[in-house]
């Protein structure tokens, strides 16, 4: 005979099978709420990332484009960082060069070929005094002193003051200077003779006062160098032998360069006889967007000031050099339609001899108008 489940018990098992069902209904219909909502979440975040990422890259595309805009050819040109090339002439400290006309038209005064400025690089001191070979220099601020002059008869459009106001040095040589990279060392020109003259002087550092004592690092022998207090035997004899294979020790970095540090740097570093300060400064050019009424774009390199400061004894000797060179050719014209000494040159390029014509696109203007 067969067992029956008492009603009661059975409508108890029913219920708790139902109750079940529901429950595991309501997880299930929980979890799909849940993995949506996920999905719109990581789609949302895609979205975000996605258009962050766009941006970041619009924003790289613009700023190497802006690049080119404001460098041209400066960087393929001269190297990273950008160096002038050295005038063929004597050494000497500063002189005078000039800037000639980008423009080139059988219209103008010997078809284009004419001085646009004049400059002048000399040495002086925190005082505004000239330096010159033999002055005793050491523990002395130094600043090389830039002059521009307007060569006769040019356009004022040129020599505006909100024209002069964007010209700086710097020995900065970054390509994203006042675009991603801030300008620290900045040193606008100022007016000497309104529309016509302009000066800055740019600091360029200090030379070691050398009273040199003891045996000369250029001829002593490495037992003669190591009874110098301080000094030692192993720091002698790398000092010996960086000078042997490399031309000799002539400044405090070369002792750097020959691994000698603490002490025995300090003490042979009293024993140099020579000091140099060398080191490069551009004339550089704010470039604004939107017709010069926007945010920069960057700063362009036109010219480089290299200087190589040597002093013996305290003196400023007669192997030191200070010159400039252009760093940037307009793009306008072909270089090969402008030799560069019609560029620049350490020769006089030929002056307007009167005002000649007021057409702005002959003399250039119209881009900037």
């Amino acid at each position: 005979m067969t067992r029956q489940v008492a009603p009661p018990l059975g409508l108890a098992l029913v219920a708790f099978i139902a109750y079940q069902l529901w429950q595991r209904r309501r997880r299930s219909r929980a979890l799909a709420t849940i993995a949506l909502e996920h999905a719109l979440l990581l789609s949302t975040s895609a979205l975000v990332v996605s258009a962050a990422t766009a941006r970041h890259y619009v924003k790289e595309r613009d700023v190497y484009r802006d690049r080119d805009k404001v460098h041209f050819a400066t960087y393929y040109d001269f190297g990273s960082p950008p160096v002038p090339a050295r005038p063929d002439r004597p050494k000497q400290l500063g002189g005078t060069f000039y800037r000639g006309n980008d423009e080139r038209n059988p219209k103008l005064f010997n078809g284009g070929h004419y001085r646009t400025s004049t400059f002048e690089l000399s040495l002086v001191d925190a005082d505004g005094k000239a330096v010159t070979v033999g002055t005793p220099i050491g523990g002395r601020r130094l600043f090389v002193r830039y002059e521009v002059k307007r060569a006769p008869f040019t356009p004022d459009h040129f020599y505006t003051p909100d024209a002069m106001s964007v010209l700086f040095l710097t020995r900065d040589s970054s390509p994203y200077l006042e675009s991603l990279h801030t300008v620290v060392d900045r040193v606008g020109l100022s007016a000497v003779e309104p529309m016509q003259r302009w000066r800055a002087d740019f600091p360029i550092g200090v030379v070691s006062r050398r009273t040199a004592t003891g045996p000369s690092l250029a001829t002593a022998t490495a037992e003669e160098l190591a009874r110098v207090p301080g000094v030692g035997r192993t720091a002698a004899e790398w000092l010996v032998a960086y000078r042997e294979h490399n031309g000799g020790i002539h400044k405090s970095s070369d002792l750097d360069l020959a691994g000698i540090e603490g002490g025995p740097r300090h003490a042979l570093s009293r024993l140099l006889e020579e000091d140099v300060l060398e080191g490069i400064v551009y004339v550089a050019q704010t470039i604004l967007k939107d017709g010069n009424k926007g945010p920069p774009l960057g700063a362009r390199f036109h010219y480089g000031i290299r200087f190589e400061l040597h002093a013996r004894g305290d003196v400023l000797t007669d192997d030191s050099d200070l010159w400039m060179n252009f760093l940037y050719r307009s793009r306008k014209v072909a270089r090969s339609l402008i030799p560069d000494d019609q560029w620049f040159s350490i020769q006089p390029i030929p002056e307007l001899p009167a005002k000649g014509t007021d057409d702005p696109l002959l003399l250039g203007v119209d881009e900037y108008m």
